[in-house]
């Protein structure tokens, strides 16, 4: 969002659920922004902005989001990945009889004489 509307600055996560968002740019672009980051759409939900003005540094180059701790990013990766990947099963969108469907294509692409592997396993 912020590298699309030209802002500078940077986002990091902070303890336990905050966001930290330093953010410099025109008023209106800004504006459009915040209206941008008042997300309520799963996985996300933003429940409170708190916004306070400044006056720009000018010091940012481009918008950065600051890592924390690569094990905390990747545990909060897998939380995300298992919540789509249930509510993928919750939807239908990923289901057992889909499931089967592939696993019968699988089955008679072999018979056929074509070959199938899965990127990153030997067939």
């Amino acid at each position: 969002m912020a590298q699309q509307l030209d802002i500078t600055g940077f986002v990091e996560n902070l303890k336990p659920y905050y966001v930290k968002i330093v953010a410099e740019g025109e008023e209106d672009i800004l504006d459009e922004f915040i209206s941008q980051i008042r997300i309520k759409k799963f996985p996300v939900s933003v429940k409170n902005l708190d916004i306070e003005f400044k006056a720009a540094t000018g010091k940012f180059e481009y918008f950065d989001i600051k890592r924390g701790d690569w094990r905390e990013e990747l545990g909060e990766c897998m939380d995300v990945a298992g919540t789509l990947l249930y509510r993928s099963v919750e939807l239908g969108v990923l289901s057992e009889s889909r499931v089967e469907v592939g696993r019968t294509w699988r089955e008679y692409a072999r018979k056929a004489g074509y070959s199938y592997a899965h990127p990153g396993r030997s067939p």
